[in-house]
C-alpha cells in the first residue's frame, strides 16, 4: 500500500513539474534541441566551445532559447564565465539562457550605444588580472 502511495505521489509531482515547465515555455524538447546543437560544435564532448562561437551558437538555437543577432548586449548581460583559453562551458551557457528566458537577468543598453561593439575579452582580462588564481571569470 505504501509503495502505491509513493508511486502515485511521485507521478503527481512529475505532472506538476511538467505543467510548470510547459507554462513557462521550456520543455524537455527545448533542452534536447540545445544539446543537439551543442554536439555539432563539440563533437568530442569536451563540454566547451570557444568564445568566438557563442554569438553564432545562440543565434542558431530555436525558440525559446534563441537570442537572435545582434545579441552582444544580451550575451554580456548573461554574465557568463569565460574559462582559460577563451572557452565557455556548456552548462554555464544553458544556465544563462534559461535565466534570460525566465527574465531573471537585467541588462540596460545605454542610449546611443546600441550599435557599439563590446569587447568582452577586455572586460574579462580586467577581472582576470584581479583574480589570478581563478580558472574562470565572469564578464
Amino acid at each position: 500500500m505504501l509503495v502505491l502511495f509513493d508511486r502515485a505521489h511521485y507521478e503527481l509531482i512529475m505532472k506538476a513539474n511538467d505543467t510548470i515547465d510547459q507554462s513557462l515555455g521550456l520543455t524537455d524538447d527545448d533542452y534536447d534541441m540545445y544539446y543537439e546543437k551543442w554536439q555539432s560544435l563539440d563533437p568530442s564532448g569536451s563540454q566547451f566551445i570557444q568564445y568566438e562561437q557563442l554569438s553564432d551558437f545562440v543565434d542558431g538555437l530555436e525558440s525559446p532559447l534563441r537570442i537572435p543577432k545582434p545579441n552582444h548586449f544580451a550575451l554580456v548581460g548573461l554574465d557568463l564565465p569565460i574559462c582559460e583559453n577563451d572557452r565557455m562551458r556548456c552548462v554555464d551557457i544553458l544556465d544563462g539562457l534559461t535565466k534570460y528566458f525566465l527574465g531573471a537577468f537585467d541588462a540596460e543598453v545605454p542610449n546611443g550605444d546600441a550599435e557599439a561593439p563590446i569587447d568582452i575579452k577586455k572586460r574579462s582580462s580586467k577581472r582576470l588580472s584581479s583574480h589570478n588564481n581563478d580558472s574562470a571569470t565572469s564578464t
